[in-house]
């Protein structure tokens, strides 16, 4: 059932989707790194937050090792809205990086991810980079896809942690992504009807078709 609060928060999703100039001053190629200032409308910089430990609280963005991956380099990084508060339920940005490309600025690791934060922020929602598993299920892979059934399945047990423990809306899931992750909004989130029945919309940024030169 499509509600009037849902209603607003497509419309919501859609304009900032647009990024408008005044709250974007530098970017590189989609994928802002860590750190990087941007321009607001009131003039004051939008700085991603840098991933850090401990635990997770508003206004923070916090590395994120669940119970079972302490072996290996599998993380995600949670970001809570200021304001969070318990009995509260929130939208979630769930994003994909793109590859490990250099050229481009991006890392391809999901502590440098920074796509969603400025729409996070004005959303009001929850933020969170998910990792791309290698096929033994103890990589965070920079390039490409790794094992896609050990990287959906991760995916699902978070959000349902997230949404248990940190107000997230299971109603309101939204994936994004830069490139590889902008292509995985399909690969990953299109994956097999599990995986599409969790979505409640994509926003996906630049190479969403792949590598092809389009003719008018």
């Amino acid at each position: 059932m499509i509600t009037a609060s849902t209603n607003k928060l497509i419309l919501a999703l859609c304009i900032c989707a647009l990024f408008p100039a005044q709250i974007r001053s530098q970017e590189v190629s989609g994928q802002l790194s860590a750190g990087t200032a941007e321009k607001s409308h009131a003039n004051k910089p939008l700085v991603t937050p840098e991933m850090q430990t401990g635990k997770p609280e508003a206004g923070k963005r916090v590395k994120v090792v669940p119970d079972g991956y302490a072996a290996t380099n599998i993380y995600h990084s949670l970001y809570l809205p200021e304001g969070h508060r318990t009995d509260k339920q929130y939208p979630v940005l769930v994003e994909y990086t793109g590859n490990h490309a250099p050229n481009l600025g991006s890392t391809g690791r999901v502590k440098d991810a920074s796509l969603g934060y400025a729409t996070a922020r004005a959303l009001g929602a929850i933020w969170v980079v998910m990792p791309y598993l290698s096929e033994d299920g103890r990589v965070s892979e920079i390039k490409w896809w790794g094992s896609e059934t050990k990287t959906m399945d991760y995916c699902a047990r978070q959000l349902r942690d997230i949404c248990m423990h940190y107000g997230g809306d299971p109603s309101a899931l939204i994936m994004i992504g830069f490139s590889r992750g902008a292509i995985a909004v399909n690969r990953l989130g299109l994956n097999d009807e599990r995986a599409a029945d969790i979505w409640l919309a994509f926003h996906s940024h630049d190479h969403f078709d792949g590598q092809f030169r389009w003719s008018a």
